[in-house]
């Protein structure tokens, strides 16, 4: 049985600042336990990205990302090399497609497991503001 049951659907939150670079965003979920789900973000305007995944696996603990361009239904996001982005231990990977929405899954773990996943973004400058 999971710690967290029932099982919670975890926000993201949203810094900008962090990075200290206003082309920037950082989103982040967690801590994830085995069981939850978490609430997709729609960062569109931010097509560079990169994800970590760190903290406690547990038993088979794996977090995979999902995209979505409607919202609708999920698929497995890739790396530049083409391969699905699927964590079983630290890491960080490149995402190559941009889609709309994008979603970490947590499948598989333990009672210890305790994930945090954390989304890098950047968008080109022209797109901010000059006011």
């Amino acid at each position: 049985m999971s710690t967290n049951w029932p099982p919670v659907i975890k926000p993201f939150t949203l810094d900008t600042e962090l990075a200290q670079d206003p082309c920037t965003a950082i989103v982040s979920w967690g801590p994830m336990k085995q069981g939850d789900t978490c609430q997709s973000v729609n960062l569109v305007q931010w097509a560079d990205r990169s994800i970590e995944a760190d903290g406690t696996f547990g038993s088979g603990g794996t977090i995979t990302l999902n995209g979505s361009n409607r919202g609708v239904n999920y698929y497995g996001l890739n790396d530049p090399s083409l391969t699905a982005i699927s964590k079983t231990q630290n890491g960080v990977s490149q995402i190559l497609e941009l889609t709309v929405y994008v979603q970490p899954v947590l499948t598989g773990g333990d009672t210890t497991t305790s994930i945090y996943v954390t989304m890098l973004c950047r968008r080109p400058q022209h797109l901010l503001s000059s006011t």
